[in-house]
């Protein structure tokens, strides 16, 4: 569940950052001075870099499930020695 949710963060905001990237491109084409041209140019380019690895991680939702349980086992032993430790104690 835990993973499922940063794959789904990654995704939105690597979606979201794709879309500064096209609105600071389309700014810094549409402006008037080298200056902006500049800035508009390689504001979109950070943004667009981000964005891309953002989407990327979205690759990753197959190992989702191997991991989910792996953390489910992890919960249930510990779960399991808990219940020991506090029956062995004094």
């Amino acid at each position: 569940m835990v993973i499922r949710q940063m794959i789904l963060i990654c995704t939105l905001g690597g979606s979201v950052f794709l879309a500064l990237g096209i609105i600071n491109l389309v700014q810094g084409i549409s402006g008037g001075s080298a200056i902006t041209l500049a800035l508009g140019l390689s504001a979109a380019a950070i943004n667009r870099a981000i964005g891309i690895w953002g989407l990327i991680s979205s690759w990753f939702h197959r190992y989702t499930e191997a991991w989910n349980q792996r953390l489910d086992k992890l919960s249930r032993s510990e779960e399991t020695l808990r219940h020991a430790m506090e029956g062995n104690g004094p």
